[in-house]
């Protein structure tokens, strides 16, 4: 198998996984991807927006279009933040440097991502950014079919006193 089909066959996968999802979701997809995207995001401004640093590779092609298919937005490429507050791996010369960990939400929920950035001063002893994103949601409690609603009475119509007479 070469590394091209074994790719394809992750977002094949990737992809089915989404689509079994009910679109009220919030649908995240996150992780140490190794895309790069670069500001030109001519024909997915739906699925990216402009504040990427590098080139797009291989990896950025799949991945953008799996976003834009399945109507995601790439979190870290929507918020204008420094270089230094984006990348996201430092090669051991510590002249390279790449944003390839990612982070993407359904478009629906797209208000409820705060910001998408790397924390350097965690230490976990790699070469990689530990990458956080802040959400907010507003939750609703989830009713059972067969809870009962309490019906709701208007004390106001007791004060007409054709209706007082009527009930009694």
């Amino acid at each position: 198998m070469t590394n091209k089909y074994i790719k394809e066959e992750f977002y094949q996968q990737l992809s089915e996984t989404i689509t079994t999802l009910r679109k009220r979701n919030a649908i995240i997809v996150m992780g140490e991807i190794n895309a790069k995207f670069g500001p030109n995001n001519e024909g997915l401004e739906h699925a990216m927006g402009r504040h990427e640093i590098g080139n797009m590779n291989v990896n950025g092609k799949l991945f953008s279009e799996l976003c834009a298919s399945h109507d995601l937005i790439i979190g870290g490429t929507v918020f204008p933040h420094k270089t230094y507050h984006k990348v996201s791996w430092v090669s051991p010369d510590n002249i390279t440097e790449n944003e390839i960990h990612h982070i993407a939400i359904s478009r629906r929920f797209r208000r409820s991502l705060l910001v998408v950035r790397n924390r350097r001063g965690a230490d976990i002893a790699s070469d990689h950014h530990l990458m956080i994103a802040n959400f907010r949601f507003k939750i609703l409690a989830a009713r059972s079919k067969n809870e009962i609603r309490r019906k709701k009475y208007n004390a106001q119509k007791l004060q007409i006193p054709s209706l007082k007479e009527s009930l009694g």
